[in-house]
């Protein structure tokens, strides 16, 4: 989906129109080119941009409702994730990137990207000259996956820091919300092993009654006096 159509709030913005359908059919395009085209991100990239840029959603408590798209926004705006250059395949890295640009042009883009996404001819004409001007491979298809088995026991701190920006949005998010709560779990269960190691190296003498005390005081005073 597009991210105008992820991050809706009121009924009347989810909406579908036209262009949503374009950035729609570009993420189709991405998510099949880290899949299943050569590139040169290793099978754990791999598992974690999919996770970060098609499955994140954030929860807004106040509204109660759940929306997505934050990582294809981060994506789209400073392509640190997914970008053209990390395929093997020259044509197609320059097609995702002028593509990507055209979709949210940054301050380092050329300026003849600005302003271009919203004219839907312009889009049809670069894809028809590209096809017709550029030679892509075939028979590349490769499973960048394949093999590839996430972690038996992943620390959540790591995953956080993988998937998700330090954004204020985390803190609605529901991915953080099971974060903490592993990490409070795995806290309390170390302090619980911790005191359970001092508790058999340092045993406590056995205690004794108020009077046996007393008793033996008193034993212990006439011994004196004789």
């Amino acid at each position: 989906m597009s991210i105008r159509v992820l991050v809706w709030i009121k009924e009347d913005q989810g909406r579908l129109k036209f262009v949503d359908d374009m950035e729609s059919l570009l993420y189709v395009v991405m998510y099949s080119a880290l899949m299943w085209q050569p590139h040169h991100f290793p099978a754990v990239a791999v598992s974690r941009i999919v996770g970060y840029v098609f499955d994140q959603y954030t929860r807004i408590p106040a509204l109660n409702v759940f929306n997505g798209g934050s990582g294809k926004i981060a994506n789209a705006r400073c392509r640190l994730r997914v970008y053209g250059h990390a395929f093997k395949s020259p044509a197609f890295a320059k097609w995702l990137s002028d593509m990507m640009a055209y979709h949210v042009p940054d301050s380092d883009d050329d300026k003849a990207y600005r302003g271009k996404w919203q004219n839907t001819e312009f889009i049809y004409n670069y894809w028809s000259d590209f096809l017709r001007l550029h030679s892509l491979e075939r028979d590349n298809r490769v499973d960048n996956l394949a093999g590839y088995s996430e972690p038996p026991d992943p620390s959540p701190s790591t995953i956080a820091r993988e998937l998700f920006p330090a954004t204020s949005s985390r803190e609605h998010s529901d991915a953080e919300f099971h974060r903490r709560r592993e990490t409070s779990e795995s806290a309390a269960k170390a302090l619980k092993r911790k005191r359970s190691r001092r508790e058999v190296s340092q045993p406590s003498a056995p205690r004794r009654s108020f009077r046996i005390q007393e008793k033996e005081e008193a034993r212990a005073q006439a011994q004196a006096q004789t």
